[in-house]
């Protein structure tokens, strides 16, 4: 009897081991997903106007008139901040 004891405890731990684990892999799986469609739905275009609406946001927030932005980056004017500048 007790032998049978063991061996259910045995097999018990094994079937809560098996379903910890199907458990923490549909997780990951679904985290994956959620990556996945972020990263196919925030583009750059979304990313540069979020950065520009969030520089327009603090500008006017403060009581600076004379702010004058600089742009940085490259000619090519792919830097949110460059089209601030005027």
């Amino acid at each position: 009897m007790e032998n049978y004891n063991n061996e259910r405890a045995v097999l018990e731990k094994k079937h809560n081991l098996k379903l910890e684990t199907m458990e923490e892999q549909a997780k990951l799986e679904a985290e994956k997903a959620v990556y996945k469609m972020r990263n196919d739905l925030i583009t750059d275009n979304i990313i540069q106007n979020k950065i520009l609406s969030t520089t327009e946001a603090i500008y006017y927030r403060t009581s600076i008139r004379d702010l004058k932005m600089l742009n940085f980056g490259s000619d090519d004017n792919k830097d949110a901040t460059g089209k601030v500048v005027g």
